[in-house]
């Protein structure tokens, strides 16, 4: 490989980096404003407001806490 073509994959290596670091403070707000839609379409389908852990975002309603989780095939659980 010539020098040329090392130095534009280590420049494309750095600017996908630099591109990936400098969106994370972006990414954290996705993840905020999509948690708030879960938690507005939970409240829709159980048809009333509920009141959520804010140590953790968890919804601290019963019927709420129905639609929390799914249930998985057998072998499919997700391992976390």
């Amino acid at each position: 490989m010539d020098n040329s073509r090392r130095s534009f994959i280590k420049k494309s290596a750095f600017g996908i980096t630099g591109l990936t670091i400098g969106m994370i403070p972006w990414m954290h707000e996705g993840v905020k404003s999509t948690h708030l839609c879960h938690l507005a379409n939970i409240a829709s389908r159980i048809g009333k407001g509920f009141d959520i852990n804010p140590a953790n975002g968890q919804a601290l309603d019963r019927d709420a806490l129905k639609l929390w989780s799914r249930e998985y095939e057998p072998g499919w659980e997700p391992e976390l």
